[in-house]
Order: C-alpha cells, then structure tokens, then sequence
C-alpha cells in the first residue's frame, strides 16, 4: 500500500513537471504579487476547507475508535469489512462524477446558477437511480451476500453493511453536488456543517454508552446522523 501511493503520487508530480519543463516561459509569467493577491483573494480555501476536511474525516474514522472501546476489536472487524466493501463502489464513483460536476458547476456558477441548479437536481436524480439498487440488495439480502462472499463466519458483517447502507447511499448521492460550496465560496456554511457531524456522531456514540445499546442500535444512530448530516449539506447546498 505505502509502495502504491509513493507510485502513485510521484507518476503524477512525475508527468506534471514534465510539461512545465517543456514550455519554461511558463516560470516567467509567475510573479509573487500575483500569488499574494491570489492568497488573499482566496483565502478562505485554506481557512474553512482545511479544518473542514479534519472534522470530516475525524468523523468518518471515529466509529472505529468508538466501536473498538465499547465492543473490542471482533466488532471493529465486522464494521470494517462492511464498510470497506459498500464504500468502496461509492467512492469510486463518487469522486469521478463529483469532480466532473466540480468543472462544469466552475463554469456555470456565474454565468447561469439556474442552469446549475437543474443540472444538480438531474445529476442526484442520476445518482438515486444508479445507488437504489444495490441499496436494496443490501437491505433485503446483505448477510447472506456476505455469507456467500467471505465465508460463514462473516455473515455478520452483512447485517452491519444492511444498516450501513442508507447512510452510504446519502453519501452516493450528495458528495458530487456538496462541491458548489467550494464553487460559490461558501466554505463556511460546511465548516458549520462538519462541526455539527462531529457532535451528532460523538453523541450518538455517548448514547450508545450510557443506555449500553448493542453494536446494531449504535450502528443505526451513527449512520441515522451521518444521513440528516447529507440531508442538510444537500438543502444547503440548493439554497447557494
């Protein structure tokens, strides 16, 4: 994995500086008043998208802190598994619509928002009619799916990839659309919004320890927040 990503990332530095290297009249043309002007013009990118982005990780990596506290690590295990595997299809289309979404949203946000606004609602149209399905399947058939994949023993995992599905499919759905915070320079209102996850999911874990509820009833308050979290990033986001 670490051997992949240093390929990876240095593949891509790799091809960028080859171009650079081709047409160097480019370095001419870089000039530090231009990128103070650019630091301050923009500067709430790093202000608001970098806390934003720890909040949002902190709170998608917690369960894994949390779950290994009140349950142990067979627990933790069976999470894994099933989150990896559901995320997995979800992140990779995800990011690839978001970041064409991110391009033509770019291009639109001036010059047409009403355009952008419907070419949003068509794309989580899009997204529901491409996510419904497998959603289903897991609903109605994750366990044995699991059974049938990864053996017996991990049939359990199939039951926390049912709960956990909802919650993935909000995510499916909302993630490309969540970029026109970035393209209308509303990084606040998300830095707002990721505070808020923290604490629903903090409290849904807290919940979970003080009425010592089982590993399913803490798995469906954790995925019942991170869903109203995509509700609201989703309503939002149509407001902008």
């Amino acid at each position: 994995l670490v051997i992949g990503e240093v390929i990876g990332q240095s593949t891509g530095s790799t091809l960028l500086s080859k171009q650079l290297m081709r047409n160097r009249s480019l370095l001419q043309e870089i000039k530090f008043k231009t990128i103070f002007w650019c630091l301050k013009r923009y500067k709430k990118f790093p202000v608001f998208n970098l806390p934003s982005h720890f909040l949002s990780t902190l709170g998608e990596k917690a369960p894994v802190i949390f779950f290994t506290f009140l349950f142990g690590p067979q627990v933790v295990g069976f999470y894994g598994l099933a989150y990896t595997i559901v995320r997995l299809p979800i992140s990779l289309i995800g990011k690839a619509v978001g970041n064409v979404f991110y391009a033509e949203a770019a291009s639109l946000a001036k010059k047409d928002p009403k355009k952008l606004k419907n070419l949003s609602n068509k794309l989580i149209k899009n997204l529901i009619l491409i996510g419904l399905i497998p959603m289903m399947r897991l609903l109605l058939i994750g366990p044995e799916l699991f059974g049938l994949v990864f053996g017996d023993s991990w049939y359990e995992s199939g039951e926390y990839a049912r709960i956990l599905s909802i919650m993935l499919f909000f995510v499916l759905v909302v993630t490309p659309v969540s970029r026109v915070y970035e393209v209308f320079e509303k990084q606040k209102i998300r830095f707002y919004i990721d505070i808020l996850r923290l604490i629903l999911v903090v409290s849904a874990f807290g919940f979970s320890f003080i009425f010592k509820t089982n590993p399913f009833g803490t798995l469906l308050l954790y995925s019942v927040a991170l869903s109203f979290i995509n509700l609201l990033i989703y309503i939002f986001a149509q407001r902008i």
